[in-house]
């Protein structure tokens, strides 16, 4: 039975905390560093209410991970701003959830003759490093848990992949993900390894691997001296310090071209005591970026996230009363939800016209900013931007890859508003470029949301009544498509979501509306 010899909670548990307790449990274990023999003890972490380090362990239920926390006390240190300032995932397009998309980066790494991709491997093992628990305690049986920056939340995301030679009578069993507060999290973390290294450095006062350890932490609140890494984790640049070089030259052009009174909120403000840096929109919007972005586009961006208007916006916030009931739905399910309530609460009434939603009028009257800009990323849609004073953009790529017609630009523009929409905590930035690179599940959000603002129920059966009814024929997609104002292609995705045609009609619509396009630009 294992004696506490001293124990430390910090944080939340409703939301997030962290506990680590040295214990003594009369195992000889002389072989071990004395540092990390005086550090064994238990370690929990509580993510919304649920204890994820809760385990069976031979049939009896475990509330800590048991391990020497030396060793995962550095790992968080040495990893501190990774883990607080980078959200690019190893590849685009994965699932953002870390825990997730580290099942699908793994399998990236081989290519179709099932050959090893070595420089893919290396830049997944890497990423995982700076971001799973299980990284900072090899040989212990920790939760697949892994810390890592969205937007200015921290997110804790937990999955139940076992490591390899771990007891099958040993188990976790909590799954999940949460978004929490960026500030508070990162105090929390902060305050524990401070107490737990002070408790160390007393148990083993001759110790030069804890005292420079203590010296480490406390200079993570070092913001001034951690500003040009820490904005480099957070545009994407990550270790690539060559490349972040570059890009922070072309920063400081762009600046120059700014207003003094607001390169402040484009770049974040370094301050002393700063744990991490928060609202400098022009790195969150970076970090949705190609990792090859142009130096025109660096400049536009920087432009955007400056001064996003003149206007103070008029955005709704806490519209949504019943979010902690949609857990168990789909992006793409809730993004169509939120989108015909949101034309039922703001665009019924007002900002229909001739039978379509009129997106602008709805953009005008919330103050908020719309145009159109040339980004040399043409798999770049657009770019939403909303800044501390409430100023707020949405922007459509003219250079986008599928085109610039009215619809495309529509469809854009209901993206753009949907990330000011469900995608800005109430009172913080945002900034968000739509592309391969922004996190998959806002995207897939956005666009159910999208489909929906533009195409809702009501003015769908409106629009079927003036044909012949027969929605997978293509003349009546066409006089439909038509009418709102939409793409026949988001048509057709629209129609097979509310299951009015089926998945091989949905097809053809698309195939034949592709065909279409292609007799237009050969004439």
């Amino acid at each position: 039975m294992s004696a506490i010899k001293w124990s430390y909670l910090s944080g939340d548990t409703s939301t997030f905390a962290i506990e680590m307790s040295l214990l003594d449990d009369g195992v000889d274990d002389s072989m071990v560093d004395p540092d990390e023999r005086a550090s064994w003890g238990a370690l929990r972490i509580w993510m919304n209410g649920r204890n994820v380090c809760m385990h069976e362990e031979q049939g009896e239920l475990l509330t800590g991970a048991h391990w020497y926390l030396l060793p995962l006390i550095e790992w968080l240190t040495e990893n501190w701003d990774a883990i607080f300032h980078e959200e690019r995932l190893p590849f685009p397009t994965l699932t953002d959830r870390a825990s997730r998309a580290a099942l699908e980066a793994d399998r990236r790494t081989f290519g179709l003759d099932d050959e090893p991709d070595w420089a893919a491997m290396t830049q997944v093992y890497e990423w995982r490093n700076r971001h799973s628990l299980r990284a900072g305690a090899e040989g212990g049986l920790l939760p697949d848990l892994w810390l890592r920056r969205s937007q200015d939340s921290l997110e804790v995301s937990v999955g139940l992949t076992r490591d390899p030679g771990t007891p099958s009578h040993f188990a976790y069993s909590i799954e999940g993900v949460a978004k929490v507060d960026l500030f508070s999290a990162s105090q929390s973390l902060f305050d524990i390894l401070s107490a737990v290294t002070a408790k160390l450095s007393d148990l083993q006062p001759e110790s030069e691997r804890i005292r420079t350890l203590c010296d480490v932490i406390e200079s993570l609140k070092d913001g001034p001296s951690r500003y040009l890494a820490r904005f480099a984790w957070l545009s994407g640049a990550g270790p690539d310090q060559e490349g972040f070089r570059t890009l922070w030259q072309e920063v400081e052009t762009s600046l120059a071209a700014v207003d003094p009174s607001d390169i402040a909120g484009a770049v974040g403000e370094p301050e002393p005591g700063q744990l991490v840096l928060a609202g400098a929109r022009l790195a969150l919007l970076f970090g949705s970026t190609s990792p090859t972005i142009s130096s025109g586009d660096v400049m536009v961006l920087t432009s955007l996230a400056a001064h996003p208007s003149d206007t103070v916006a008029t955005v709704p916030g806490g519209w949504v009363e019943d979010e902690d009931n949609m857990n168990g739905l789909t992006p793409g399910e809730i993004g169509s939800d939120l989108g015909e309530r949101a034309y039922e609460q703001f665009a019924k009434d007002r900002h229909v016209q001739d039978g379509h939603v009129d997106i602008k009028s709805l953009l005008d009257a919330w103050s908020v900013s719309h145009r159109t800009l040339k980004l040399s990323d043409r798999l770049l849609r657009g770019v939403s931007v909303y800044d501390t004073f409430g100023h707020a953009v949405v922007v459509a790529n003219e250079n986008y890859s599928r085109g610039n017609h009215i619809t495309v630009h529509r469809f854009t523009l209901a993206h753009e508003l949907a990330h000011l929409l469900l995608d800005r905590q109430s009172g913080s930035t945002l900034a968000v470029s739509s592309g391969p690179w922004a996190p998959k599940s806002i995207e897939q959000r956005a666009n159910a949301f999208a489909a929906a603002l533009l195409m809702p129920r009501e003015l769908l059966l409106d629009a079927a009544k003036r044909t012949d009814g027969d929605l997978a024929n293509y003349r009546t997609a066409q006089s439909i498509a038509a009418r709102l104002r939409v793409s026949i292609a988001s048509l057709a995705d629209r129609l097979y979501n509310l299951g009015a045609v089926s998945r091989d009609d949905a097809d053809a619509l698309r195939a034949q509306a592709e065909l279409a396009l292609r007799r237009t630009h050969r004439h």
